[in-house]
């Protein structure tokens, strides 16, 4: 598994260099962000199906497929499945 852990002092311009030197639209990735769901880490598990300039957009693998926005600057972890 291919993995970035985006530095914790990255900016938005920074982080976003980051990922689309990782990523491409149509990997399967696992990413984490920085949005806390009860005090836990935030998983979540789709594909890329956008690298707009400020944010990632993936289609998430859930039981109700939906596409989420995902800014570059909220990025912790990104890894692609392989």
């Amino acid at each position: 598994m291919t993995e970035l852990d985006v530095p914790q002092n990255a900016d938005a311009r920074e982080a976003r260099e980051l990922v689309r030197e990782l990523v491409s639209v149509g990997d399967e990735i696992e990413l984490y962000d920085t949005v806390m769901v009860a005090g836990e880490e935030n998983r979540r598990e789709g594909t890329v199906v956008g690298l707009e300039e400020e944010y990632l957009e993936l289609e998430e693998l859930t039981d109700s497929p939906s596409t989420d926005r995902i800014g570059y600057g909220d990025i912790d972890r990104v890894a692609i499945v392989e």
